[in-house]
């Protein structure tokens, strides 16, 4: 093989499929699981009643969706 047969080749413009969304969709994930144990952890937390009911719901719904967002496939 000459080096013109290697280098002569025309490289195709087609661009490159990079999977983002996996990748976008496990990051969202671990943040919003990690923002439902901050909501507990963080330091000078009130722990009044009416806040523990909102703390609780928040923590669901980022639990909830951090979860979902670490096991989406891409189909």
């Amino acid at each position: 093989m000459a080096i013109t047969e290697t280098f002569s080749k025309p490289r195709s413009a087609e661009p490159v499929e990079v999977p983002v969304v996996p990748y976008l969709a496990r990051f969202v994930g671990v943040v919003f699981l990690a923002a439902a144990v901050g909501l507990w952890i963080a330091p000078g937390a009130n722990w009044a009643a009416e806040l523990a009911l909102l703390k609780l719901g928040l923590t669901c719904f980022f639990a909830i969706t951090g979860a979902l967002s670490l096991t989406i496939r891409r189909r």
